[in-house]
């Protein structure tokens, strides 16, 4: 099946004129290969395990994510400190 959506993707780049053709035929014959082997029990395990994964990907993207605000908020917060307090510095001394 994966060799056929190959033939199906690269149709595209020689006959625009024949993709749907063959688009057509592809998702047949995907229908027709699927109706011959249908999903089992593991297949349903399997792509939970997947989608837990992807889930655990995107929420340590967005941890990674809420830590690097966090820290440029505390760094922004001691750097305009710094600054308020050299200005201050800076004029008692003139």
């Amino acid at each position: 099946v994966c060799s056929l959506w190959k033939v199906s993707y690269a149709t595209f780049t020689w006959g625009e004129k024949i993709y749907g053709v063959i688009q057509r035929t592809t998702f047949a014959l995907t229908n027709f290969h699927l109706s011959l082997m249908p999903a089992r029990a593991e297949d349903e395990d399997y792509y939970a395990l997947v989608m837990a994964r992807y889930q655990g990907m995107a929420n340590e993207r967005k941890r990674k994510r809420a830590e690097t605000q966090r820290r440029y908020r505390m760094n922004r917060q001691n750097r305009i400190a710094m600054d308020r307090s050299v200005r201050y510095m800076h004029r008692s001394v003139i």
